[in-house]
């Protein structure tokens, strides 16, 4: 008997096993540093409500769905007045529709890639994505990997190669805007950073963008000048193999019109658990 969507559970690379509703909440902890009740257990109509002592996130409501299946939860922020709830979850459930689901629902290397229109306004729409152990994996060239190398916080070329490399983020050049850039790769919550180095040069990094004690989120980029040679595929894959190793959750998560970003997850053999819809206020 093929599982409902809502006992369906995902196993990881590392044999770990979590339904959609796990997958979300540990994704919901690390992108906005709140702490969830577990979403496994049965929930009011008007779903969850964040605690009024946590740390208040940018959106007033976060409209998730799992995925497959398409349940629905709302979490709220603790100061939304209870007359903009139908306005603001009216909001956000015309985002999902107007949304395509993420990817077919085949497992093979040529499925289809549905992104949506970008978003607008006060709406936001994202993919979370959790690696599937079922799903082929794209592997990067044999040269690829030669390149690939572990920037731990005390590696001596750290700071050189941090310092040339035109992270997107950021501004002109600077002493200082080096120095935090070096500061935050070398923090424990950013562990940990893998490179691609070549005579050198940093050609791509993948990093910790996020991190909790069950989960971390990763952050990716490459240089301008490096793209389409498989550089990111390598870093994220042992980015995943490092986070694993630790006993964690590598969560991958974009905005649903990043076609770039969706197509390197699932190259990686990641697949959505869940997408959703926040509306900032």
């Amino acid at each position: 008997m093929t599982p409902s969507p809502e006992t369906r559970a995902f196993t990881l690379p590392s044999g770990q096993v979590y339904t959609a509703r796990d997958l979300l909440r540990r994704h919901v902890e690390a992108v906005w540093g709140v702490s969830l009740l577990p979403l496994d257990v049965p929930l009011s109509d008007d779903g969850l409500t964040l605690s009024a002592d946590a740390p208040a996130p940018s959106w007033a409501l976060y409209l998730g769905e799992t995925l497959p299946g398409g349940q629905r939860i709302p979490i709220w922020r603790a100061d939304v007045a209870l007359e903009q709830l139908p306005h603001l979850l009216a909001l956000a459930e015309a985002a999902l529709a107007s949304s395509p689901l993420p990817f077919s629902q085949s497992s093979q290397p040529n499925a289809t890639l549905l992104v949506s229109a970008p978003t607008v306004g006060l709406v936001t729409c994202e993919v979370a994505l959790a690696q599937d152990s079922n799903a082929p994996i794209t592997q990067p060239p044999a040269d690829t990997l030669r390149l690939l190398r572990a920037l731990s916080p005390d590696d001596a070329d750290l700071a050189t190669l941090l310092a040339r490399f035109p992270f997107q983020n950021s501004g002109d050049d600077g002493d200082s805007e080096d120095e935090d850039t070096i500061t935050y790769f070398r923090s424990p919550t950013r562990q940990p950073v893998v490179g691609i180095v070549a005579e050198g040069k940093l050609l791509c990094v993948a990093h910790s963008s996020r991190r909790t004690d069950h989960a971390c989120e990763l952050g990716i980029e490459t240089h301008p000048d490096a793209r389409r040679r498989g550089y990111a595929l390598a870093c994220t894959l042992r980015w995943a193999v490092l986070v694993a190793a630790e006993g964690l959750i590598p969560l991958y998560s974009a905005l649903a019109e990043n076609a770039a970003s969706l197509t390197l997850a699932h190259a990686v053999g990641y697949r959505p658990f869940a997408r959703a819809a926040y509306v900032v206020g």
